[in-house]
């Protein structure tokens, strides 16, 4: 399975996307706020309108 690492822009953002991952999907948590997640989760962070930086998305 292909994953890839996120890390929020926003605290806010952290909270609501780290609880729709954990709900959702598979996440696995590493030091620096920073998360790994199936590739596949990726559109679904996408519709719930999380920003991403430029070019990874």
């Amino acid at each position: 399975m292909q994953s890839i690492f996120v890390r929020f822009l926003s605290e806010n953002d952290r909270v609501r996307g780290f609880y729709e991952l954990a709900r959702r999907s598979r996440v696995t948590s590493f030091p620096g706020q920073v998360y790994q997640v199936p590739i596949e989760a990726l559109p679904m962070l996408e519709d719930q309108a999380y920003r991403l930086p430029p070019g990874h998305g």
